[in-house]
């Protein structure tokens, strides 16, 4: 009976053990699982990251890449309408040269006042220009009434403040005021086109 006693002893604790083995092994195969997942969780994430990144990356470049283009172009048209505007004036003003005849008025020195009453001594010296088609007819006209121009000349001048004259818009409108009262006294018998100073002064 005492034997039968301990080997039932032993064999209960061989058991225990036996149970304990077990239950650590399910133990760890439950921590090696639930570590997996979150490795696994990490590194997800992580490549996430990663590609939010390039794609960041990719679309900074891509916005660079257009705006560079778009300043550029933006420069080259600027730059060729500036080399227009600088070129083609000069050229229709050649051409306009080459195609009109002109007619010399008597050089004209004044002394006019501004609107503050300032006197001012104004010096001009003027081409009446016409279609060289035109110019014999045009010119035999001018040469009859060449006082009478000169006089309206020297008035349009008068009712002119000097300093407006010095700058271009006051030299264009006075232009265009000549060349409509030359226009008048000529009628039907020619036509000016413009006006060409060749010495304009304001002291």
């Amino acid at each position: 009976m005492p034997d039968e006693k301990k080997n039932q002893k032993r064999d209960e604790k061989r058991d225990e053990k036996r149970d304990e083995k077990r239950d650590e092994r399910k133990e760890d195969k439950e921590e090696s699982g639930h570590e997996q997942p979150k490795k696994f969780g990490m590194s997800s994430s992580i490549v996430k990251i990663l590609s939010l990144v390039l794609i960041l990356i990719a679309l900074i470049i891509v916005f660079v890449s257009i705006a560079y283009y778009v300043t550029k172009s933006f420069k080259e048209n600027a730059t060729e309408i500036q080399q227009k505007e600088l070129v083609l004036p000069d050229a229709n003003r050649r051409s306009e040269m080459e195609a009109l005849a002109t007619f010399p008025l008597e050089p004209m020195k004044l002394v006019l006042r501004d609107r503050n009453k300032t006197s001012h001594s104004v010096s001009v010296t003027m081409l009446l220009a016409f279609s060289s088609k035109t110019s014999k007819k045009v010119t035999v006209v001018l040469n009859d009434h060449i006082a009478q121009i000169q006089d309206m000349v020297i008035s349009i001048l008068y009712d002119r403040d000097p300093l407006q004259m010095t700058t271009s818009d006051g030299r264009r409108a006075l232009k265009t005021e000549i060349t409509n009262s030359v226009n008048e006294i000529l009628k039907d018998k020619g036509k000016i086109k413009t006006i060409y100073f060749t010495e304009f002064v304001v002291q």
